[in-house]
C-alpha cells in the first residue's frame, strides 16, 4: 500500500465484491494480476472470495463458503498452526502479511498458495478488514525443491567423491571440480578452474569426449597424465551432460597408478622367475640325460653279462632287485609313462619293464631272455606299450620314442610321441 492511502480511506471504501461487480476494469486488471482475490471482514468473519479462488481449487464457481472458517479447513493440516500463527502476528504488530501455504483442491490435490495481504485497523487500532491475494506458486515451489535436490546431489556425489571429479565445457574450460582433483592435479582451485582441461590431459580424451556426446552415454579409458613433472595414470569416465541446452560434461578419474607401479614389478618379478624356473627345468633334463646315458653306458651292459651267467643259480635274483632300485633312479622316466592324457591307460609294471629294455635298445629276442617270457608274450607288451602311447605301426620307433621322454618337460608321452 503507498504510505498516501490513509487507514480509514481502506476502511470507509466499499467492499471489493461491490467493486467487482460493478467496474469491468478493475475485474480484468486483478485477474491478470492475480489467480484470486479476497475482501475479509475480520469482526464479522464475512470473506469475499473472487469466483477465480474456485476455479483455482478445481471446484465450480460459488461452491466453497465465504467466511474465515471455511478457508481455514482448507489449508493443509501440515501448515494451519504455522499460517494462523503467523497471522496471529500479523494481527499484533504488522501492517502486511505473506504466507505461502497449501490448501486443498477438489480432487484431493493440495496446490501452494502465496498469500499476500493488506491489513486495515479501526480507530482503537483493532485489525478490521484484511485486502489480498492469492497466486498459485505450485510450479514454482516444485522447481524449487528440485532445485534444493540437485544441489544436495551434486553436493554428495559430486563433491563429496573420494575420486577425482571435475565438470568441463565443450571449450575445455573447467566449470568445477572436486577436492580429490585439485589433490589429483596439485593445483588450488583457483588455479586449475583458470586452466584449460585439454591442457592438462592427452589427446585420446577428446575423441573420448566427441565419442561420449555422439552416443549420449557414458565411454571410459584408461589415461596417463603428466602432473608436475610425474607421470599419473587413472582411467576416466566421460559423462555427457547439457545444462540449459550448454553441453558440458563430467569427467570422473580412479586413479590407478601405485595398482599399474605394483602390476609392472609383478610382471618383472614373473619374467624373472619364469628365467629361473626354466633355468631349473634345464638343469634337471640334463641331469636325467646324464644319469640315464651312465647307467646305460657304465651298469646296463654288466646286469646283461650277470644276469646271463647267473640266470639258473639263486643268484640271479640279486641282480633282479638291483635292476628295480636302478628303476627307481630313473623314476622321473617311469612317472612320465605312468602319467598318460586324459583318456589314455597307465602302463603295468611288466610293461614298464619292457618298456626300459626296449629303451635301451634290446631286441624283442633279448628282452624275453633277460625277462624270462616268451617272444609272443614280449611282443605282447610291445604292442600294448604302442598303443598306450598313441603310436600306430607306420610311426616312430618306439625305442627311439621312450628315450625322447627323458628330455621332454613336465607333461604326457603320449602327445610327443605322435
Amino acid at each position: 500500500m503507498d504510505d498516501a492511502v490513509r487507514p480509514a480511506d481502506l476502511l470507509s471504501a466499499p467492499p471489493l465484491k461491490e467493486l467487482a461487480a460493478g467496474d469491468p476494469r478493475f475485474r480484468a486488471i486483478a485477474e491478470m494480476s492475480f489467480d484470486a482475490y479476497y475482501d475479509w471482514d475480520i469482526q464479522s468473519g464475512d470473506n469475499y472470495f473472487s469466483e477465480h479462488f474456485d476455479e483455482l481449487l478445481g471446484r465450480p464457481r460459488g461452491s466453497l463458503r465465504r467466511w474465515f472458517y471455511a478457508w481455514s479447513e482448507l489449508v493443509h493440516p501440515d501448515d494451519k498452526e504455522r499460517v494462523l500463527r503467523s497471522l496471529a502476528g500479523a494481527f499484533r504488530q504488522q501492517r502486511s502479511w505473506r504466507e505461502d501455504y497449501r490448501l486443498a483442491c477438489a480432487d484431493g490435490t493440495w496446490v501452494w498458495i502465496r498469500d499476500h495481504g493488506v491489513i486495515v485497523r479501526d480507530q482503537a487500532g483493532r485489525p478490521a478488514r484484511m485486502l489480498g491475494t492469492f497466486r498459485d506458486i505450485t510450479q514454482e515451489h516444485e522447481a524449487a525443491i528440485a532445485l534444493r535436490r540437485s544441489a544436495e546431489l551434486h553436493r554428495t556425489l559430486f563433491l563429496g567423491a573420494a575420486n577425482p571429479a571435475v565438470h568441463v565445457d565443450r571449450e575445455g574450460r573447467y566449470l568445477d571440480a572436486n577436492d580429490a582433483a585439485l589433490d589429483f592435479f596439485e593445483r588450488s582451485r583457483s588455479e586449475l578452474l583458470s586452466s584449460s582441461f585439454w591442457d592438462d590431459v592427452p589427446e585420446q580424451v577428446i575423441a573420448l569426449v566427441d565419442s561420449a556426446f555422439s552416443s549420449d552415454a557414458k565411454v571410459e579409458a584408461e589415461i596417463t597424465v603428466e602432473v608436475q613433472g610425474a607421470q599419473k595414470t587413472a582411467i576416466v569416465a566421460i559423462v555427457p551432460c547439457r545444462i540449459d541446452e550448454e553441453a558440458t560434461f563430467f569427467c570422473l578419474g580412479t586413479e590407478i597408478s601405485t595398482h599399474k607401479m605394483l602390476e609392472d614389478r609383478l610382471e618383472d618379478t614373473n619374467t624373472a622367475l619364469r628365467v629361473v624356473l626354466e633355468q631349473v627345468n634345464a638343469d634337471k633334463v640334463e641331469l636325467q640325460r646324464r644319469i640315464t646315458a651312465n647307467l646305460d653306458l657304465l651298469i646296463t651292459p654288466t646286469l646283461d653279462r650277470l644276469e646271463r651267467q647267473l640266470r639258473s643259480r639263486p643268484e640271479v635274483e640279486l641282480v633282479h632287485a638291483l635292476r628295480e632300485n636302478l628303476a627307481e633312479i630313473l623314476r622321473p622316466f617311469a612317472a612320465r609313462l605312468t602319467t598318460p592324457d586324459a583318456g589314455q591307460q597307465p602302463l603295468t609294471r611288466r610293461e614298464l619293464e619292457v618298456a626300459g629294455l626296449v629303451r635301451i635298445g634290446k631286441t624283442t629276442d633279448q628282452i624275453a631272455e633277460i625277462l624270462c617270457l616268451s617272444r609272443s608274450a614280449v611282443q605282447f607288451h610291445r604292442g600294448n606299450i604302442r598303443r598306450k602311447l598313441g603310436l600306430g605301426r607306420g610311426d616312430q620307433q618306439l625305442g627311439a620314442v621312450l628315450s625322447n621322454l627323458l628330455s621332454e618337460g613336465q607333461g604326457s608321452p603320449g602327445p610327443s610321441a605322435r
